[in-house]
């Protein structure tokens, strides 16, 4: 018995921008942090030298 996988719609935006700066992204809920900075560098057009922090909001 296989159980299907989440996708998680997440919005993501830079803070202490104007005008804002945001993307959104869809991830699997087996989605690695590790996974998750890769999606948000090709996303946001980056090249893997920003510092970055992940926080949670419920």
């Amino acid at each position: 018995m296989s159980s299907a996988s989440q996708i998680y719609q997440l919005k993501v935006r830079l803070l202490g921008l104007s005008p804002m700066i945001w993307r959104r992204v869809l991830v699997s809920d087996s989605t690695t942090l590790r996974e998750l900075h890769g999606i948000l560098q090709v996303a946001m057009g980056w090249e893997g030298i920003h510092l970055f922090l992940f926080e949670v909001h419920a």
